[in-house]
């Protein structure tokens, strides 16, 4: 294969990617909003995570925001930010979620101290994945 020939497969290939990907989005939005979808969004709607209906598996992806202010405030009042473990100090504090749910776990009275301090935001629904042989033997019963 040429160059040119190679440039121009390679523009072929990348406005035929552009069109599958318009046409996945356009698909993923009829799907999300057709009633059947709609009731497994829903029971994601306020907690985030996964759910697989009928082959089709929705997913609600969730993140976490931790409010620097209110991290200093509860630091001051537990006055040992050292024995925490975690907690890591750059230009602002990083939390290892799963150190903090372990040590949550352990002292929940402080634990109520950071809660405020921490913001869960949901994503919006998605398609995850979609098990065909599950899904037509659901249609076909």
């Amino acid at each position: 294969m040429t160059y040119a020939e190679a440039v121009e497969a390679l523009y072929r290939l990348k406005e035929d990617k552009s069109f599958i990907e318009r046409e996945i989005k356009k698909l993923t939005r009829v799907v999300l909003d057709s009633q059947e979808a709609q009731a497994s969004v829903l029971l994601l709607s306020n907690q985030g995570g996964e759910r697989t209906d009928q082959g089709v598996t929705y997913e609600v992806k969730r993140s976490y925001e931790w409010d620097q202010d209110q991290i200093e405030a509860a630091l001051l009042l537990l006055k040992d930010e050292d024995s925490l473990p975690f907690l890591t100090s750059t230009s602002f504090w990083k939390i290892n979620m799963s150190k903090y749910k372990d040590w949550a776990t352990l002292n929940p009275i402080n634990a109520q101290i950071f809660s405020s301090a921490l913001a869960t935001k949901l994503g919006k629904p998605t398609v995850k994945k979609i098990d065909l042989d599950k899904f037509n033997s659901k249609e076909e019963s």
